[in-house]
């Protein structure tokens, strides 16, 4: 085979590679793949799933396996076509209904007709808009925390637990708080008639009982 043919041949061979990503540079938009055990690229352009009025940023990472294409067969002039699932990176699932994307830490976002997932083992999920409305049934399972003012309209609350308000140092309970009449020590309408509301309104009763007794002894010692 003369040199012309053997050129022409690895020209052929060149026109798409299979290769693994040696280095990823962000800044750049560039990275370098592997194509055997001695041969690497120069930097080649990282595709993007979109970038037009919509754009997608998930850049490659090292030791992913890509495919590129090169025009004329000329390496110099190649580009990554994207990348695909191997043995050392197999697909999240199997569903054919399911779109799904995983991170190396764990977290996972998988959306199926009707049911959207999304998992994240650390850090938060911020949802930063000046509105946000859930139009279907809402439930937290590890409780929620509040800054401003809520507002409830065209429904009730139900608590199936206590209910405490105020200041930390000074917090009032729905159901143990009493209401105290104009006359000292005298319980009125508890919010609940818990045991220790109704053990407050027996010891305020004895304490007036114990007024009277003492006002009527007073008046029957001044006749």
């Amino acid at each position: 085979m003369g040199l012309h043919e053997a050129e022409l041949e690895q020209r052929v061979a060149n026109l798409i590679r299979v290769g693994v990503v040696e280095e990823v540079d962000c800044k750049r938009i560039r990275a370098r793949v592997r194509l055997g055990k001695l041969l690497v690229t120069d930097w080649l352009p990282m595709p993007a799933l979109r970038a037009g009025h919509v754009r997608i940023w998930a850049p490659l990472k090292k030791g992913e396996q890509v495919l590129i294409a090169a025009p004329s067969g000329e390496l110099g002039l190649a580009t990554i076509v994207g990348s695909y699932f191997h043995e050392n990176s197999a697909a999240p699932s199997k569903d054919q209904d399911a779109v799904v994307l995983v991170w190396d830490n764990g977290d996972r976002i998988e959306y199926k007709p009707d049911h959207l997932t999304i998992q994240i083992k650390k850090g938060e999920i911020i949802l930063d808009a000046p509105d946000v409305t859930v139009t279907g049934k809402l439930t937290v399972q590890k409780g929620a925390a509040i800054k401003g003012n809520v507002q409830v309209t065209g429904g009730n609350v139900t608590v199936s637990g206590d209910v405490v308000a105020g200041l930390l140092s000074v917090p009032v309970s729905l159901q143990t708080h009493v209401h105290i009449s104009s006359v000292p020590g005298v319980v009125t309408t508890p919010s609940l008639p818990t045991p220790a509301t109704l053990a407050t309104a027996a010891a305020g009763a004895e304490r007036l009982m114990t007024e009277v007794a003492k006002a009527a002894k007073k008046e029957i010692e001044k006749n």
